[in-house]
């Protein structure tokens, strides 16, 4: 089976907020800009794009490589509190 072993992740940066994700609005839902392959992530540059023409945010695209599963570190219940609301 292949497994992800990085992810690309097209980042903006606020003086007040900091770094936070690129994302695209899709109907009433926000779409980050995330991908595990580098040519399909090229491909996201044009909608980028519009996004920084339209809004002014500009963006970085950044490698994300180290891989840990957190999943049996989290305590108990916090895996409710993460479920969307």
């Amino acid at each position: 089976m292949k497994k992800i072993t990085c992810l690309y992740a097209f980042l903006t940066q606020n003086e007040n907020l900091g770094e936070g994700l690129l994302a695209c609005q899709i109907g009433e839902v926000f779409m980050p800009l995330i991908n595990s392959d580098i040519t399909k992530t090229l491909d996201l540059i044009p909608i980028a794009e519009d996004i920084k023409s339209f809004s002014g945010i500009d963006y970085k695209i950044i490698k994300f490589s180290t891989r840990e599963d957190v999943t049996q570190s989290l305590q108990p219940g916090v895996m409710d509190a993460l479920q969307y609301s």
